[in-house]
């Protein structure tokens, strides 16, 4: 997997630097990149929180779409979108579910949706890396760093992409206090995503 493809002007000094680092892997140019489609059906982002010091509540999000442009070959990763309907949350407790699209968390009334754009990769595997992008959720942007690793199927026939992304975030960060007088509710919530992204079907002429 590569860096997130950004255009640069550079001094003409600069050029043996730029010749050796394109001799990298995940620098290769020019890259093949296709764009990868993630749907609710193809995609589970899920979260956890810890709650009572010792008990965890698990849910979901399946309103969720987005795009990846990808290079197969190269690893190059030039493109990540991500929005997911906060509305569609499911604990599988109704109560709670109705709990949360409140004020005092996602307050989905005002806020319907949460958006991850990704602004970098660093490589750390073969296959994986830490996305680097903006979370905006309740209005609210910050940025957040996220563990992924991406694999394309081995024969490129089905063109498919398999993802998957971990990380966590501190609700406050975004507004939401409710629980946290008497650490009722845990600050930090676990996020994970495991998606196959397709390439979409080409548009009728």
């Amino acid at each position: 997997m590569g860096l997130i493809a950004r255009a640069t002007v550079c001094h003409p000094h600069a050029a043996l630097g730029l010749v050796l680092l394109s001799l990298l892997p995940w620098q290769t140019a020019p890259a093949a990149l296709r764009a990868y489609r993630l749907g609710a059906e193809n995609t589970r982002v899920g979260f956890s929180v810890r709650y009572l010091a010792v008990a965890k509540a698990e849910g979901r999000f399946p309103a969720v779409q987005g795009d990846v442009t990808f290079d197969p070959d190269s690893g190059q990763v030039a493109d990540i979108d991500v929005t997911i309907g906060t509305d569609s949350v499911d604990t599988g407790q109704p109560a709670r579910d109705a709990r949360l699209r409140g004020e005092g968390f996602f307050w989905t009334e005002r806020y319907p949706t949460m958006h991850f754009k990704g602004l970098s990769v660093e490589r750390t595997g073969p296959a994986s890396g830490i996305i680097r992008g903006e979370l905006t959720l309740r209005g609210v942007t910050r940025p957040l760093a996220l563990d992924v690793a991406i694999t394309p199927d081995q024969d490129g026939a089905s063109g498919r992409l398999f993802i998957t992304v971990k990380g966590t975030l501190d609700r406050r960060d975004y507004g939401m206090v409710d629980g946290v007088a008497g650490l009722f509710i845990a600050n930090k919530v676990a996020l994970r995503i495991d998606a196959t992204g397709l390439i979409p079907e080409p548009t009728p002429p």
